[in-house]
Formats: C-alpha cells, structure tokens, sequence
C-alpha cells in the first residue's frame, strides 16, 4: 500500500491539519517578525529579524515538547525524561512558515 496502513481518511486529515500548522506558523512567524523590527530597529525582513524569528519559535516548539512529555509522564505516573531535540518536521515547518513569512513582507513596510 504505501501509506504506514494508515486509511485515505486519515491521510486526508494528516494533510489539512499539516496545512492549518503551516498557516498557524506563517501567521505567527508574521506578528513576530514585525514584533522584532519594532523592538530592534532593524527591517522585518533582515537575516537578523528572520533568525531570531526561527530561534524564538524553535525555542517554543522544543518548550512546548517539554511540557506535553512532562504532563504525560505525570499522568502515566512514569519517571520524567527529558525530550530530545525537536524531530525534523517541527524544525522545517518553521523553516517553511518563517521563510514564507518574509517572502510576504517583503513588499511590505
């Protein structure tokens, strides 16, 4: 089959639920850029705003990852264990959202 087993329902909600995150990030990659051009003086577009966009939201992802291990291993009542580093797919869908960000502020003050 090609698909895990996973059902053609399923798949279709993993790609509209991969679209809504994409959205989230892009819109949310936005607001900050424009929060940190308006902090530092620099433009919403620089590699300075545009890298710290990407750590500020990297740093949230891997935050949040922390929390929802932390509860979980409370509710199962296991010892706590520390995540590990954000997998690969968190990683480039802030990539995505962050560059599509910029590339839409570009003509933009």
């Amino acid at each position: 089959m090609g698909t895990g087993g996973l059902a053609g329902g399923s798949l279709l909600l993993g790609a509209v639920l991969l679209v809504f995150w994409i959205v989230i990030l892009v819109w949310l990659s936005q607001r900050l850029l424009r929060i940190v051009a308006h902090g530092t003086g620099w433009r919403p577009t620089s590699w300075r705003s545009v890298l710290l966009t990407f750590v500020t939201l990297l740093a949230a992802v891997h935050f949040g990852n922390w929390m929802i291990t932390l509860l979980d291993d409370q509710i199962t009542g296991q010892p706590f264990a520390a995540p590990g580093f954000p997998p690969a797919f968190l990683i480039g869908s802030i990539a995505i959202g962050v560059g599509v960000a910029a590339a839409r502020l570009r003509g933009r003050p």
